[in-house]
This record gives structure tokens, C-alpha cells and sequence, in this order.
């Protein structure tokens, strides 16, 4: 509930109850302050609009009236200038208002504790707020969960089942698979996309687990060829990582949540890891042979001042395409379509040799708006999975763009780009 300090009024919250304050709650400070509030920010107005609202004091007044015991769903903004709106005949929105022009004794002060009342965290923006402790509430979340969740050693199936999500507390929490290299364990995780790579690599484990013939067989015979045995180690990528795309990939798609499902699938696995295995084997002789190529091209063109642009952003592309624990990260239905990617930066070169350049540049520079921003901030965390998804959509975006001989994954647009991520 709103309360009062020397420094004006305050939104007091525990921190678990954070995530689920809205953002524009505080805004509507306490009611007995809505008439004042609602004058300043009409005042604040640009004055053509401000002289629509005239007399300022009877529009703010009427306003208080209409709100005070209205129930609230959304921002004190957006209902003035609704309001506003319809007295004055102008199209006024949110924007419009001058917050900053607010005294300090109307700006509402979030005060965030713990279990105990303890102060946490004081600010005035929820969401800045909600990033600053966000580990720290995650880390409570998942604390709570892990009360019924958590356990370890487990070399069989666990004896639970593992739905996608439940519900803990008004917020969602999935449950999954963990690998713990002889065995798995399991925990519930505040992230979806955590939750999701932490499953894959805790089945592929059980698998290797349940069949280690097969395991030890593929890890004798799988097809890699020259060249592939040549860059893997350059790349850090391991025969232990392959194998376990190859158990990815004998298992199928779809997630696995029962011991049942677990089972089936399972004995259906033991005839595709030889499969599994060549798919990936040719991929990546494909995929890598390509990339020397690739490779040279922008070491001869570095410094080129017309193409020096184009080796810069080709090697950004292949610095994603060939990260760290690259085939795993990718899984197995992504990385037996590895080749393909090449293909498009090949293609692209190919028509840079063969049409003006300034082409080139244009579709650089429409898929440079999209891919600058989020590449700087994957670099910033490579190892966040909230990120990767992303990271493939551009991958799609640049084959369209670049290469519209070669096919794509799925369909995407600029529009499609520009809802965010």
C-alpha cells in the first residue's frame, strides 16, 4: 500500500512481488493527490494544446472526480490524456505531458524489501527497478521452486514427470532436465529458453546413458572427413559434443517429459544414431570446406577500402555461425543444415564479382540495422540462450537478402524484425 515519507509517498513491495507490479501503478501516486497531479501535467502541455484545456483547474478537477474510486488498469497518462481528449476535441496522448516538470513530492518512490521489511532498493522506475534485482528475484524464484523441484544422480528416467511449465506463485517456472555428465538431475528454471537447453542436453545424457554401445560404436565410426578432422579441433569443438548431437538427432524432435515417452522414443533411437551421424559428418564437411574459402576472401579483402565493409560483416556472421560449443549450441536439426548458410554467403560473393557494389551495400546496410544491435549484446552474453533464437531469424534475414537462390528456414521480414526481441 501507498505510504508516506519525508521524501513524499511511496509504493512499499516485497521483492518476490516485483515482477508482477505494473509499470504505471505507481504514477497514480494516492488519490488524494490526483487533483494536483492531473494540473501539473496538464500544465506541462505544449501550448497550443494546453490552451485546449482551459481552465486548467476545472479540467484537472474533473478528471479527479471522474477517477478517484475508478478501478485501475492502466497508466494516469493514458487516462488523462483520454480524458483530455474528449473535453478539448485535440488528439492528445501520453507523450505529450512534460513529466519531468512533476514537483518530487508527486513523483511516487518505489520502496522494495525482503521477507523481513529490510530495505532493498528505492527508485521511481519500476522496470529499472525490476532490471536491477532481476537476479536477485530470479535467484528467489528459483529457490522456491527448487523446494519441489530439485534433484540429482539420477541415471534413469526420474521418478516425475516434466511438464513444459507450471505455475509457483502467480508466475510460471519450468521444470527440466539437467546433465551432469554420469547422470541427470532436475530443477525448475524462471527461464523458458534455459529451461529448453538444459532438457535437450539432460535427455541426449540419458540416452547415451541407456545405450552406451551405440554411443561407443558412432564414437569409433563416425563419417567426418578431412577437412572436418582438421578445423573441428581449430573450432574446440569435441567428439563428446558431436555424439551428443547425434543422440539429439536419434531421438527426434519434440520435447520428452515422461518416462514413457523417454522409453519409446528411445528404443526407436537405437537404429538412427548411424544416420544421425552421417547427417552431421556431411554437414560439416560442407559447411567447413566452405569456410576456407570464406576465410580467404576476407583476409584478401580486409583492407580493400571499397570491400573492407563486406569482410568486416562476413566475419561478424561467421564469428556466430562457429562460436563456441558451436554444434551443440546449434543442435541437430540446425547444424545438418549448416551448409546452407554457407551457400549464402557464397552466393553473395558471387554476386558481388558479378553486379555493382553498391548493391551489396544496400541490403548490408537494411540488414546492419537489425544485426548491429543484437550482435553487440550477444557478445556481451554469448551464453545467454534469450538471445540465440535472434541470432538465427538474422541468419534467415541474410540468406533472403543476400541469397535468394538459396532457400530459407522460414520467412523473414523487416516488419517481423522490427517487433523487437
Amino acid at each position: 500500500d501507498p505510504g508516506e515519507r519525508d521524501d513524499g509517498v511511496t509504493l512499499g513491495v516485497q521483492i518476490d512481488q516485483l515482477p508482477h507490479l505494473p509499470d504505471w501503478l505507481p504514477g497514480w501516486g494516492v488519490p488524494g493527490d490526483l487533483e494536483r497531479r492531473a494540473e501539473w501535467l496538464i500544465r506541462s502541455l505544449p501550448k497550443h494544446l494546453r490552451r485546449a484545456c482551459q481552465p486548467v483547474a476545472d479540467h484537472a478537477r474533473g478528471f479527479a472526480d471522474r477517477w478517484w474510486t475508478a478501478p485501475r488498469d492502466r497508466g494516469v497518462g493514458e487516462c488523462l490524456a483520454a480524458f483530455l481528449s474528449e473535453a478539448s476535441g485535440f488528439e492528445i496522448g501520453r507523450d505529450d505531458f512534460e513529466w519531468s516538470r512533476l514537483p518530487d513530492d508527486l513523483v511516487t518512490k518505489v520502496w522494495v524489501c525482503d521477507d523481513e521489511g529490510g530495505e532493498i532498493a528505492l527508485g521511481t522506475s519500476v522496470p529499472e527497478l525490476r532490471e536491477r534485482l532481476s537476479a536477485m528475484v530470479k535467484e528467489r524464484f528459483e529457490e522456491s521452486a527448487n523446494e519441489e523441484w530439485e534433484s540429482s544422480g539420477w541415471t534413469g528416467w526420474p521418478e516425475m514427470e516434466l511438464p513444459e511449465e507450471i505455475e509457483l506463485g502467480g508466475s510460471l517456472a519450468f521444470p527440466a532436465l539437467v546433465d551432469e555428465g554420469k547422470s541427470v538431475g532436475t530443477r525448475a528454471f524462471s527461464s523458458r529458453v534455459e529451461a529448453a537447453e538444459s532438457h535437450r542436453a539432460g535427455v541426449a545424457r540419458l540416452l547415451m546413458l541407456a545405450q552406451p554401445e551405440q554411443r561407443a560404436w558412432l564414437k569409433k565410426k563416425l563419417p567426418l572427413g578431412m577437412m572436418t578432422k582438421v578445423e573441428l579441433p581449430r573450432l574446440v569443438v569435441t567428439m563428446d559434443e558431436l555424439l551428443a548431437v547425434a543422440a539429439e538427432g536419434a531421438l527426434g524432435e519434440g520435447r520428452i517429459g515422461t518416462a514413457e515417452e523417454f522409453a519409446t522414443r528411445a528404443e526407436k533411437a537405437r537404429g538412427e544414431w548411424w544416420p544421425a551421424g552421417q547427417r552431421i559428418g556431411g554437414a560439416l564437411e560442407e559447411a567447413l570446406s566452405a569456410v576456407t574459402e570464406v576465410r580467404q576472401w576476407i583476409h584478401d579483402h580486409r583492407d580493400d577500402r571499397h570491400l573492407a565493409p563486406v569482410a568486416e560483416d562476413l566475419e561478424e556472421q561467421l564469428a556466430w555461425l562457429l562460436r563456441r560449443n558451436f554444434a551443440w549450441r546449434a543442435g541437430h536439426g540446425r547444424l545438418v543444415d549448416y551448409g546452407r548458410h554457407l551457400r549464402g554467403i557464397r552466393s553473395r560473393l558471387g554476386r558481388i564479382g558479378s553486379l555493382p557494389l553498391v548493391r551489396d551495400l544496400e541490403k548490408m546496410e537494411r540488414v546492419r540495422g537489425f544485426w548491429e544491435p543484437w550482435f553487440a549484446e550477444w557478445t556481451k552474453r554469448p551464453d545467454d540462450p534469450a538471445l540465440w533464437g535472434r541470432g538465427w531469424l538474422l541468419c534467415e534475414f541474410r540468406i533472403a537478402t543476400f541469397a535468394p537462390d538459396v532457400p530459407v528456414r522460414e520467412k523473414v521480414s523487416a516488419k517481423r524484425l522490427e517487433a523487437g526481441w
